[in-house]
C-alpha cells in the first residue's frame, strides 16, 4: 500500500520569504541544502521561471527553518535522536 501526501508547490513570495528569514542568499542557502536543490534552481524560483516541487520546498524548509524541523514526527527507530 502507498500513501501519497500532497505537499503544495511555493510562490517566488514563499521562497524569498523563506531565504529573508534566514539571513540567505540563494547561493548561500544551496551550500546547506541536500543534493538536488542546487542554486540555480533556487534562483529560477525565485524569478517564477520554474516551480520548486512541493518535496523540495519541504528540504528545503526543514534545513533552513527550526519550526519545520519541530514539526517533525518522532523518529519511527529508537534511539535515534
Amino acid at each position: 500500500m502507498t500513501r501519497s501526501t500532497h505537499l503544495p508547490h511555493p510562490s517566488p513570495d514563499d521562497v524569498r520569504a523563506l531565504l529573508s528569514a534566514a539571513g540567505l542568499s540563494a547561493y548561500a542557502a544551496a551550500k546547506n541544502l541536500p543534493i538536488g536543490v542546487s542554486a540555480n534552481m533556487l534562483q529560477k524560483a525565485l524569478k517564477g521561471e520554474r516551480q520548486l516541487s512541493g518535496q523540495a520546498w519541504r528540504l528545503i524548509q526543514i534545513t533552513l527553518t527550526q519550526s519545520a524541523r519541530d514539526d517533525l514526527p518522532p523518529p519511527i527507530i529508537k534511539g535515534m535522536p
